[in-house]
């Protein structure tokens, strides 16, 4: 909004783009590793989903972070060494899953489980990307202020029946 203002044509053709992307690269994944025509069907298929056309011409933050998962999942994948351009590359796109959508920080996760898994082969350089992410998420935390919610403090509790009735008491006053 900021640069553009609200320009709603441009908003539902950057969804659209991300989502095409996003379609191109879950495709792409599979037609290196199951051949073509698995690939083609999976981009068909994923395309074909009764929700997909609506959404994708509106602004949900699914389908950019959705690209940058399946991005950063084909650059992990590539045969390609571990140069500072492809950590880098990883890095950005993790970043901009992680920023757009929580589904993102299962990257983090993943990348620490990868680097155990094939550490004579990259050593710690595929450590890299997770703990820049790391650290610019406790520089988020520190920055915008650990928000704790109330209601984990109300997990130590005597008995079940007590708990049950405490969730009950906050249903009624809380509703939605």
């Amino acid at each position: 909004f900021a640069l553009f203002g609200e320009n709603l044509l441009l908003i539902r053709l950057i969804g659209v783009a991300f989502a095409v992307a996003f379609l191109l690269l879950a495709g792409g994944y599979f037609a290196v590793h199951r051949g073509l025509c698995f690939g083609l069907s999976v981009t068909l298929l994923s395309g074909l989903v009764a929700s997909f056309p609506t959404k994708a011409s509106f602004p949900y933050s699914d389908f950019p972070s959705g690209a940058a998962i399946w991005a950063v999942i084909l650059a992990m994948d590539s045969e390609r060494p571990f140069d500072w351009q492809k950590i880098s590359f990883i890095t950005v796109l993790g970043a901009v899953a992680t920023a757009t959508r929580l589904t993102g920080v299962a990257l983090f996760g993943a990348l620490i489980l990868f680097a155990l898994f094939r550490y004579r082969e990259f050593w710690l350089r595929p450590l890299i990307p997770a703990t820049i992410w790391g650290l610019g998420g406790l520089g988020a935390l520190y920055a915008f202020g650990i928000v704790v919610p109330s209601w984990a403090f109300d997990v130590v509790v005597d008995n079940p029946l007590t708990m049950m009735r405490r969730w009950y008491f906050k249903a009624r006053i809380y509703q939605l």
